[in-house]
């Protein structure tokens, strides 16, 4: 009857705690599946329950087992040892289960965190057979429940998706928004499901709330597909609502059209605003994601300096030594990227990787980490440079493409300057620059020659660089700011390559 009455729940779990050795596995069950409907927290009793469970859990039948890990899921009540003893007690029984029997205890499980593969992979093996008989809501939590332990499961996966597509319309908004995102984590592409998703999507945008926004454009960007029709609708509805969205929701949606590079000033300028006031609810990878996203697509104005300067001043009073080195660099590249300094900041970072026992970055976190300290002398500069070099040196040609070179080739000078760069680096950077100019953008042409111009280099290696470079600084320098343009031509005629 969806009656809630506190005192009757508190007074009937007083009772059933002195008794509960009297309950036999359906009034076990039921109780706790009626707190939970309820959303009743009693935690003793649910120790109770559990307690009592245990010892007879091998008599439980399958919606009695599945009501149990739903209603502890639901509660947040964490208990590893009922939980092992049912996934035990439900796998020889599982094709007892109905489709919202599995899609109910296989997201109590999930909500637990608790993975048990042999369960996860029986239940898909049943599941798959039935799956028309799954309603929308029990197609959409049995794929979220297998994200959110990071159990793959491909040919699952599929099978929802097939059931979903012809019935997508009848989804509502929650549900859309967690089967994409649940694909999404997984990292299941499957193009025709987004493509009905995001259909579906845009007709009832108004209904849904800040999460679904958010995690909606980010399941889209992490399988890399754009949808421009349903972004412009999530950016038009988040907007006037975006006062309700929390940190991790502001720096989800920024990060979505960041990955996709879609620019979209109004939406940004909002998030900023809205960002400011608690941007020291962000965790350090939330600051990282959204200022990473501003610079991605290249937001310059006055409330995105305001929030960079905020996010600064957070970082700053941050145990930063805790926070992993790639997303310190992110950061670090992120102020670059928008031509922000803070030097307090970046000398913070500077240390604080300084002194990490070890650097585990790839070939482009590298790169980002030299262009991050290319211009800016602070007093970890020389020492961060010096790891860039040892570990440039030390990577596999292959593994390097050419924006990382152009990176590292913006920090040479620097690196020279301050006697961290030895010929052999500098050289290293130069051939490779020169093995992989096939490769090169505008933006690579442009760091290369700018940033290994100044540098001291031997005159014929110079010579093969600029003539290397000669074409496509010819083919992309109408593309170029006049600044730029001066800048290349005042190296060419100083070397006399014209």
């Amino acid at each position: 009857m969806n009656h809630f009455h506190p005192i009757l729940f508190d007074t009937v779990a007083k009772a059933a705690i002195r008794s509960i050795d009297q309950f036999n596995s359906q009034s076990l069950s039921i109780t706790v599946n009626a707190f939970a409907k309820m959303d009743h927290h009693h935690p003793e009793l649910f120790r109770s329950v559990a307690a009592a469970s245990i010892p007879i859990i091998k008599v439980y039948n399958a919606q009695e087992l599945a009501n149990t890990v739903n209603a502890f899921g639901k509660m947040n009540y964490r208990h590893r040892p009922l939980f092992d003893k049912i996934a035990t007690a439900a796998i020889p029984i599982i094709h007892t289960f109905t489709s919202q029997g599995l899609a109910n205890m296989i997201n109590g499980f999930a909500r637990m965190n608790h993975h048990e593969p042999k369960l996860f992979d029986s239940v898909a093996k049943v599941s798959i057979p039935i799956i028309h008989t799954f309603k929308t809501q029990d197609l959409s939590n049995t794929v979220n429940a297998f994200a959110k332990v990071k159990h793959r499961h491909p040919e699952l996966f599929d099978t929802v998706a097939l059931a979903a597509i012809p019935a997508i319309h009848t989804f509502n908004a929650q549900e859309l928004s967690n089967t994409v995102n649940a694909f999404a984590r997984i990292g299941h592409r499957h193009p025709e499901l987004f493509d009905q998703v995001a259909t579906a999507t845009i007709p009832i945008i108004d209904t849904y709330n800040s999460q679904n926004l958010a995690n909606t454009a980010n399941a889209f960007a992490r399988v890399h597909y754009f949808h421009q029709d349903l972004f412009d609708s999530i950016a038009v509805f988040s907007i006037p609502i975006i006062d309700t969205f929390n940190a991790q929701e502001l720096s989800n949606i920024v990060n979505a059209f960041g990955k996709m590079n879609y620019q979209y000033p109004t939406l940004f300028d909002n998030v900023a605003e809205a960002a400011i006031p608690i941007v020291n609810e962000f965790t350090a990878q939330g600051l990282a994601n959204t200022a990473s996203a501003f610079a991605k697509v290249r937001m310059t104005g006055d409330r995105t300096k305001v929030l960079f300067f905020n996010i600064a001043r957070v970082i700053v009073n941050m145990e930063v030594s805790n926070i992993s080195e790639r997303t310190l660099i992110e950061i670090a590249y992120s102020f670059l990227k928008i031509r922000l300094v803070d030097e307090e900041m970046l000398d913070l970072i500077g240390d604080a990787i300084v002194n990490k026992k070890e650097i585990d970055v790839d070939s482009q976190g590298l790169g980002n980490l030299a262009a991050s300290f290319s211009n800016q002398e602070v007093s970890s500069t020389g020492k961060v440079l010096k790891i860039v070099c040892d570990k440039f040196q030390n990577l596999e040609s292959n593994a390097i493409n050419l924006q990382c070179v152009a990176d590292v080739a913006s920090a040479m000078l620097m690196a020279q300057r301050l006697k961290v760069a030895s010929s052999s680096m500098v050289k290293l950077v130069v051939d490779l620059a020169i093995s992989k100019s096939s490769e090169s953008r505008l933006e690579d042409m442009r760091d290369i020659l700018l940033g290994l111009g100044p540098v001291d280099i031997p005159n014929d290696l110079r010579q093969d660089l600029l003539m290397t470079y000669k074409p496509l600084f010819n083919k992309y320098s109408k593309d170029l700011s006049q600044i730029c343009q001066s800048e290349i031509h005042k190296i060419y005629n100083q070397s006399e390559v014209l």
